[in-house]
């Protein structure tokens, strides 16, 4: 993987921020992986929730923001739950920006529900 490639990626994704966190989304440990070659470009990223409501906004402004900096290379984006993300994927930076903020971002044992209608009850209180 060229590293200079590698470093204007990383420079892209940390433009773009989860809309209702001040961080950005690589500080934040969203960003799985990056792989590139002379063609295509790869990231592999997840969300702090299955639940999240920027899941369809965040992989598409990922994709496009790569892309426009990219555009002779093919740009694949996957959204992907496993390993499930938690604060400690969060850089040290990340960390402090949240707690000046005093905000506590749950994560979850995406494990611990049968199936995603738990999950969402878990999300809304219904099963209270």
């Amino acid at each position: 993987m060229n590293s200079e490639t590698k470093t204007k990626i990383i420079e892209i994704i940390q433009t773009i921020f989860d809309p209702e966190i001040p961080v950005d989304i690589y500080n934040l440990g969203l960003i799985y992986d990056i792989e590139c070659d002379d063609s295509n470009i790869k990231i592999k990223m997840t969300l702090t929730s299955p639940g999240c409501p920027s899941a369809q906004e965040l992989p598409v402004q990922v994709h496009d923001e790569i892309k426009n900096a990219f555009p002779d290379k093919t740009v694949k984006v996957d959204l992907v739950w496993d390993p499930p993300w938690d604060m400690s994927r969060m850089s040290e930076e990340a960390q402090l920006t949240l707690d000046m903020f005093g905000m506590n971002i749950p994560s979850y044992d995406f494990y611990e529900f049968d199936d995603f209608d738990d999950f969402e009850n878990d999300q809304t209180g219904d099963n209270k």
